[in-house]
């Protein structure tokens, strides 16, 4: 079974496609998660498994893909930071002119939407109301992946 998901393993400190997933049926909570990646040294390597928890919490962070590629093809998932190019038509007299701006932020879950996700330098969240159904649209955004939460912090530290 191949899933629309990758996990963050908080132990071993990776980030790998999610094959399959295996939840209780009573609570619904996962019981077993398992990745398969390819090396370079092309040996199939088995990520998960059914140890479930890490310090008493939960070990792996599992983040869906949003539905769309970023303007390299990638997948995005929640979790990504991304640079979103997007685009403000306002009105003139000669008609609408068309304004660029750039925002540096994570892909996160927002009111039954995915959105992107900065802090303000007050510490508040600031959703940006730029949705993943831009990126299907040629006229609104250009999406790049520029990291992920877990490998990257730093990225959007710099941002605070």
């Amino acid at each position: 079974m191949n899933t629309d998901k990758r996990a963050w393993d908080k132990k071993r400190k990776e980030l790998f496609p999610v094959h399959e997933i295996k939840y209780n049926k009573h609570s619904g909570e996962p019981i077993k998660i398992i990745g398969y990646t390819h090396d370079e040294k092309d040996i199939w390597n088995v990520h998960g498994g059914g140890i479930m928890k890490y310090a008493n919490k939960p070990r792996y962070v599992v983040m869906d893909y949003i539905g769309c590629p970023d303007k390299n093809d990638k997948r995005i998932y929640v979790g990504d930071i991304v640079k979103v190019r997007h685009t403000y038509d306002y009105p003139t007299m000669e008609g609408y002119e068309r304004e660029w701006t750039e925002v540096i932020g994570e892909v996160a879950f927002n009111n039954g939407m995915y959105d992107v996700k900065r802090v303000d330098s007050d510490g508040s969240e600031v959703w940006q109301g730029i949705t993943a159904m831009e990126c299907l649209t040629d006229m609104l955004s250009e999406w790049e992946i520029i990291g992920n939460i877990f490998e990257n912090p730093e990225l959007l530290e710099e941002l605070e």
